[in-house]
């Protein structure tokens, strides 16, 4: 897994999805990881990338693949105007 990887748009994605399932935290996380660690993540206050089974995990949970969650990178458009995209 990339450095690359912006983790305040992987909590982001992983809070859009996770609200767009009609899912709780607690939810997201049975079976896969604990309540407080989704959190961490939606909140950006998890320190590192968390292991591969739980991303699979809670992509698997959300019906997304973990591609579209890792390949986020933040560009800059010549207006200054910040822009998130998938590669």
């Amino acid at each position: 897994m990339s450095d690359n990887i912006n983790m305040l748009v992987l909590g982001q994605k992983i809070r859009e999805w996770r609200k767009a399932a009609g899912m709780t935290q607690k939810e997201l996380a049975e079976g896969v990881t604990s309540e407080s660690l989704i959190s961490q993540l939606e909140n950006n206050s998890y320190p590192t990338l968390p292991n591969e089974d739980i991303l699979v995990g809670i992509c698997n949970k959300l019906g997304k693949p973990v591609s579209e969650l890792l390949r986020n990178r933040e560009s800059t458009s010549a207006s200054g105007t910040m822009w998130f995209y998938l590669i």
